[in-house]
């Protein structure tokens, strides 16, 4: 009975809805695809900009289960900027009212200044917390409300046949410390524990 009262009243015409921009690589595009039937019965439209292999510190190369890949567009190699350009054009362009991060590429093994590393590097937590807190302005520019989701735990070992480092459960430690850094004191952003949602105990 909510439901139908929900959907019933935020059908009408006279309630405009509430427009949802989904940005990151493909757990955010997955997240879009998968709220998007439901969106509507809540007065909720859903703009689905996940892409994968794309979060706001894939420039270069990264590596997933043991295997190499180029960033996806619209990231583009050796250009950190491409990506935020992108939220730019978007943000003018539909104008939302709440823009969702979500990424998993943010922990992986990245090509970063001509070796491989990943977070948990000084360097490479540095970059992400200025790309951040850019991507941040960007998106909340139009005066939109902007919610960073924490990452949950991986286990990719059925893919993979053996542990593989994106799936350390430090990086998602390190990972939701620096986007708890990056959104304190912004009242425009909100930290959603996806995390402890999805993988409650610490681990998955």
């Amino acid at each position: 009975a909510p439901v139908r009262a929900a959907t019933s009243r935020f059908s009408s015409a006279a309630v405009p809805p509430v427009r949802v921009l989904l940005v990151g690589d493909s757990m955010a595009g997955s997240l879009g695809a998968t709220l998007a039937p439901e969106a509507p019965g809540y007065g909720v439209q859903i703009i689905n900009e996940g892409h994968p292999g794309c979060g706001v510190t894939t420039d270069a190369e990264f590596r997933l289960l043991l295997f190499t890949a180029p960033p996806g567009k619209p990231c583009q190699i050796g250009q950190p900027a491409a990506l935020l350009d992108k939220w730019r054009q978007w943000v003018d362009e539909y104008r939302p009212d709440v823009v969702v991060y979500l990424t998993r590429v943010d922990i992986m093994d990245q090509q970063f200044d001509g070796t491989w590393t990943s977070i948990d590097n000084p360097a490479f937590d540095n970059f992400l917390r200025r790309q951040l807190r850019t991507g941040l302005s960007i998106l909340s520019s139009r005066g939109a409300k902007v919610v960073l989701m924490t990452s949950p735990y991986y286990d990719s070992t059925v893919q993979s046949g053996g542990a593989v480092p994106e799936d350390a459960p430090g990086r998602v430690v390190i990972d939701d410390r620096i986007l708890r850094q990056t959104s304190t004191g912004r009242p425009d952003v909100t930290l959603f524990p996806l995390g402890n949602i999805v993988t409650p105990d610490g681990g998955y």
